[in-house]
């Protein structure tokens, strides 16, 4: 038996530690045609394909200085790498020359969010899309016997500070950050695959917040109210205690400038504390590693 789980991704230059999800989906189509009055087609071919790949990590810092929230990161005729690491029957991981990985050369990479959670480690999204030199040379190889680079651990977050229009927002139970990049591909001379990758325009960044401040309704506005500013802070855990000191220069953050806050929706079930959504729209993302709490 063979198995095999995931591994630290590579995107050029940039390696992403501490992953959660990998996801390839080379979402492949088949064209079908038959003889008039034949029971069974006489071609199946490949129609169009679009490889995707998917990733989850916890390497919030990683991501933000690698993966810019404002324009992504672009790979043409270089390497990206998909490891997946062998599983040792009887043992742990197995070592040498014995893994698999997905390899390409083209590709455009986007962080499509960041969120955090209550208690749990925040966490980043990526949606990696891959594309032909060419529109009929596969845009994806799989190779087998391969090695892998050594993995490290660089670090972990949760959820921190919350300030709209610079008051701090209290009860804050999660936030979910849509960075608005969407990527848009296209396809040339009858080829299955990609051969052009860009971005779709404009970016429309928006944060969903979480709150058990249902006043809020009174303070902000009970429908909508201008925003001014938004920052958000995604706190670095401590080896050994809980969370680094707020003035240490460890800290993310991400941060409106001017926009628009809506309220989504207050609700509550019977015996539970009720919740308001705060749907903040954005005109301008910003994201920071390595900042201060203030």
């Amino acid at each position: 038996m063979t198995q095999f789980s995931i591994y630290d991704p590579t995107i050029g230059s940039v390696t992403i530690r501490q992953i959660t999800r990998t996801r390839y989906n080379p979402s492949a189509q088949e064209l079908r045609a038959a003889a008039p009055g034949d029971t069974a087609d006489s071609l199946v071919a490949l129609v169009r394909a679009e490889p995707r790949v998917t990733i989850d990590t916890e390497d919030i810092a990683g991501v933000i200085s690698g993966i810019p929230v404002s324009s992504g990161l672009y790979i043409s005729a270089g390497s990206i790498t998909i490891p997946w690491i062998k599983r040792q029957p009887g043992g742990t991981w197995a070592s040498g020359t014995a893994h698999l990985t997905l390899t390409a050369t083209n590709g455009l990479a986007i962080a499509s969010s960041f969120r955090a959670r209550g208690t749990d480690n925040a966490e980043a999204s990526i949606d990696l899309a891959l594309f032909s030199s060419d529109g009929l040379t596969s845009p994806v190889a799989a190779n087998v016997n391969q090695s892998l680079a050594a993995s490290s651990f660089a670090g972990a977050f949760g959820l921190g500070p919350v300030k709209i229009n610079g008051t701090t927002i209290g009860e804050v139970a999660d936030v979910n950050i849509d960075t608005g990049l969407r990527l848009n591909l296209t396809r040339s001379g009858g080829g299955p695959y990609p051969d052009f990758a860009s971005l779709e325009t404009p970016f429309r960044p928006r944060i969903t917040i979480t709150t058990r401040d249902l006043t809020l309704l009174d303070s902000l506005h009970e429908i909508a109210a201008a925003l001014t500013s938004l920052e958000v802070y995604f706190r670095k855990r401590a080896d050994g205690g809980t969370y680094e000191a707020d003035g240490n220069l460890s800290h993310c953050k991400f941060s409106f400038g001017a926009g628009l806050t809506l309220i989504d929706a207050a609700a509550g079930d019977e015996g539970d504390t009720a919740t308001l959504s705060l749907q903040i729209e954005g005109k301008t993302l910003t994201a920071a590693s390595g900042v201060a709490i203030t």
